[in-house]
């Protein structure tokens, strides 16, 4: 399955339009992943273990996403808009949606 942030895909026609899908992912930030983006972020330079857990959250809302479009017959997602958030007491869950029109494309 095609997915794109763009509204069209070159050189695709798009046949029919399937919907708004969309994929969520909410994890949650441990103790020990803390202290060391904390020491990280004291010294300098860039937090390796929550760029991980970032990249994590992002490929489950999009694969969540593109099982959605599966299930409605779509083979591609066109307009993604990802989002970003911090969640819950002390920012302690990080939050990424996914959002686009499920279509098919020939």
């Amino acid at each position: 399955m095609q997915l794109t942030t763009t509204p069209s895909i070159d050189g695709k026609r798009i046949t029919r339009y399937c919907g708004v899908v969309a994929g969520e992912a909410v994890l949650g930030a441990n103790i020990f992943k803390d202290l060391f983006a904390g020491i990280r972020d004291l010294v300098g330079g860039r937090s390796g273990t929550y760029e991980k857990e970032l990249q994590r959250a992002r490929d489950i809302a999009l694969e969540e996403l593109q099982q959605r479009a599966h299930d409605l017959g779509a083979n591609a997602v066109v307009g993604i808009d990802i989002d970003y958030e911090v969640l819950g007491k002390e920012n302690g869950m990080l939050m990424v949606s996914a959002s686009g029109t499920a279509v098919i494309v020939e």
